[in-house]
């Protein structure tokens, strides 16, 4: 899929980003989105 600058993020296109445990237990889950970007501003990566 092409990088669209002007996309909106909408909870559907969340990825977990992190699980934090305590005890062996899931106590939070956290969703969002990222990107890594280059010098230049073109897309390197980006979860999902």
């Amino acid at each position: 899929m092409p990088h669209n600058p002007h996309a909106t993020f909408t909870v559907d296109s969340a990825v977990e980003l992190a699980v934090i445990e305590r005890s062996g237990f899931v106590e939070s889950r956290h969703i969002g989105s990222a990107v890594l970007l280059s010098a230049d501003g073109s897309v390197v990566t980006e979860p999902g």
